[in-house]
Formats: structure tokens, sequence, C-alpha cells
């Protein structure tokens, strides 16, 4: 059997099983991968550290283009990692937006997270997103910049959404600067039924 038809079996069992996978309340963080060895430790360790009461999770990496190092750490003996929920795909298309539509087909719950390799999150990001979904809803959060350990001024976007709290609004018109990058909020897995990256 040619590697082709290997994949297109393969992509056929993944759809099928993810189309009747009964969709449990949690959290699929995705993150795609390319040259990030110099960040994926301080990424996969926010994670880690995460203070978790009820949440349930995984992590999604999508490993695409240049990514040796990062495999070799990932498959290191690595006890941090040993206790991490977590799956590696490995894709031969680069980009981000067809590794988070990898991720999104086998993400196994309810909403999905995104995250750049270079990202990290606070220790309560994923119990605090995980308290408040719902399966109609998106959940924001906050975002900053840290530079050499230390938050810069505020975040403009983050402005927008305490002036719109403030408001006492609960719909989303007026947060269109939130909502058009991908960190920073947990969507219903629902959403990308229709709506991929292009």
């Amino acid at each position: 059997m040619d590697i082709k038809t290997l994949r297109n079996k393969i992509n056929n069992l993944s759809n099928n099983t993810i189309n009747e996978t009964v969709e449990v309340k949690g959290i699929s963080i995705i993150i795609p991968v390319y040259d990030g060895y110099t960040y994926i430790q301080r990424c996969l360790k926010s994670i880690y550290n995460q203070q978790i009461d009820t949440a349930i999770f995984e992590v999604i990496l999508i490993l695409n283009g240049k990514f040796i190092e990062e495999l070799d750490y990932l498959f290191s003996k690595n006890e941090m990692l040993s206790k991490l929920n977590f799956i590696v795909l490995i894709s031969d298309e680069r980009g981000a937006g067809h590794a988070r539509n990898l991720g999104i087909k086998h993400a196994k719950y309810s909403h999905i997270v995104f995250l750049d390799v270079d990202d990290f999150i606070s220790p309560n990001y994923i119990q605090s997103h995980f308290n408040y979904m719902e399966n109609d809803a998106l959940t924001v959060s906050q975002i900053r910049d840290v530079k050499d350990g230390e938050l810069l001024k505020e975040e403009p976007v983050n402005e927008k959404v305490r002036q719109y709290l403030e408001k006492g609004l609960n719909n989303y018109r007026g947060l269109n600067r939130i909502l058009t990058i991908t960190a920073c909020k947990a969507i219903p897995k629902s959403y990308f039924s229709n709506n991929m990256f292009r």
C-alpha cells in the first residue's frame, strides 16, 4: 500500500470517528508548532501549572515545517509532559490555519482554545474558561504582553473589553478587536462545523 492510500484511509477513519464522537464538556487546547523550540517549554509549563478544580482538558500539538528539536523535546523523558493529556500530530502542510483545522478535527472536547507556541497562560486560565463555558457562547479573557518577564503597558484590547463590560452589555457587538484574534477565548467546537481557517 502506498503512502497516499494509507493517508486517505487514516483521514477517512479519523473523520468518521470524529463525527460519531459525543462531545464532553472540556477544553481542547490547540497549538500549532513551527520552529518553536525556543518557546515550547515555557508554553507547556504554563499549561502544566494550571490550578484545576473541575476542568478537563487536552493539549493538541500540531508540528509542521521545522520541528525536529521540538519532537525530541516532547518525547524525551520529561516528567512534566508525562502528566499532561496531550497528542502530537505531524503535518506536511505548512501554515497555522491548516494546523489549527487539523487540531479541531482531532479535538475531543466541547470547546477549543487556541494558543501559539510563544504564548503562555495564567494559572487559572483553563479553570476560569471552563467555569463559564456554554454550548452557544464564547468565553473571552484578557491578553497581556510580556517582555523579559515584565508586563508591558495595558493592552488596548483589554481596555475595550473593560469599557464594554462597564456598560453592562452581554452580547458580542463592540468586541470586534478581541474577536478577530485567535487567542484569549474558548470557542464551542460546533462553531467550526461550518467555519474553518483558510
